[in-house]
């Protein structure tokens, strides 16, 4: 009874579905169009996490990049909206701990 080996990705998707949290493919893709739309600065600065639902959540280092985050929340939902119903309905920038 020998099971093929599987890629590390898709057992990890598996265990956080199962778990009940955010699919992994999605966040990546939510991170690959952040890098490619963000400017310079919060691109490497601010780093979408999850999307609960409808809501981004972007971890940001200060107050500051939530607030730059915040204002240009239109701008990024613009960003996702060709994702249809998978799309976030609202950006929540969430300042990390020790940053």
């Amino acid at each position: 009874m020998s099971q093929e080996p599987r890629h590390l990705g898709d057992v990890l998707r598996e265990v956080a579905k199962t778990l009940g949290r955010a699919d992994l493919g999605q966040v990546d893709e939510l991170r690959r169009r952040w890098r490619e739309r963000a400017d310079p600065e919060l691109a490497t600065s601010c780093v979408p996490q999850s999307l609960e639902d409808g809501r981004l959540i972007v971890s940001v280092p200060t107050g500051a990049h939530a607030e730059r985050v915040r204002r240009q929340g239109a701008t990024i939902l613009a960003w996702y909206a060709d994702l249809g119903t998978q799309a976030p309905t609202v950006v929540v920038p969430r300042v990390r701990r020790g940053a």
